[in-house]
């Protein structure tokens, strides 16, 4: 950032990483993110109500904070950005919108933007391919919820909403980083927010006003499971060849 932009965002009367407790995840893959933003994978609410309606994706992933939390973790006290180098794609975007349109949250606007349009991640492409391919199984196939269990091996995928889960091993494979090392760091950000006092917490769940209640230690069992899974089961090895078929 130019020191003209620093010194504008440093005086921002509503700092946006304040005020943000969600972030769509665009594949990114850089370990350091995940040692201070949770990253969640949610079922669709409307598959969770059971109904039979075509959405393009079978789960939500995004860079999530606990409603708990006043601040992204990754802001200082002298209001700015430990991992600027390294901060999620829509962060540097920021307040440039998908729609190319500068976000109206910001005050200062245009002086402070550094990119000339959006343009969209070419992961989110492959994303997209790949959830029709499970949608396809899980809406024209007999028994599709029991099909797409059995993809993603995972059992009743959908019964209810979880930070971790197997989509997401699936989905971080598909954007190319090093799994184990971007899990490891999940645990140093429950770690940080253990360190805040918290240890009951509370998700948005994406596309709905539903708010997830969830345990810190108990995310961290969840973690370890995931952990079991890609060892025990070779859900890698299983994952990638999945893959392998989709974009073939």
């Amino acid at each position: 950032m130019k020191n003209q932009e620093k010194n504008l965002c440093v005086n921002c009367p509503n700092p946006c990483c304040q005020a943000v407790k969600r972030l769509p995840y665009l594949g990114e893959k850089d370990p350091i993110i995940f040692e201070y933003l949770l990253i969640g994978s949610f079922p669709d609410p409307n598959l969770l109500l059971n109904k039979n309606i075509r959405f393009r994706r079978p789960f939500i992933v995004e860079w999530t904070l606990p409603i708990e939390v006043s601040k992204c973790p990754a802001y200082t006290k002298d209001k700015l950005c430990k991992i600027y180098k390294h901060r999620p794609l829509t962060c540097k975007m920021f307040p440039r919108t998908h729609t190319g349109e500068i976000h109206p949250f910001c005050p200062f606007g245009e002086a402070v933007c550094t990119v000339p349009k959006w343009q969209e991640p070419e992961f989110t492409k492959k994303l997209a391919k790949l959830d029709s391919f499970l949608m396809n199984k899980l809406f024209l196939e007999k028994d599709g919820r029991k099909i797409l269990s059995n993809i993603l091996h995972e059992e009743e995928s959908f019964k209810v909403p979880a930070l971790y889960n197997n989509y997401l091993i699936l989905v971080l494979l598909l954007s190319g980083a090093n799994i184990k090392q971007c899990l490891t760091n999940q645990y140093k950000a429950i770690k940080n927010l253990i360190s805040l006092g918290l240890d009951e917490v509370n998700f948005y769940i994406p596309d709905s006003d539903e708010i997830m209640p969830a345990n810190l230690s108990g995310l961290k069992t969840n973690l370890d499971y995931l952990f079991y899974i890609i060892e025990e089961e070779k859900l890698l090895t299983i994952f990638s060849e999945l893959l392998s078929v989709i974009f073939c």
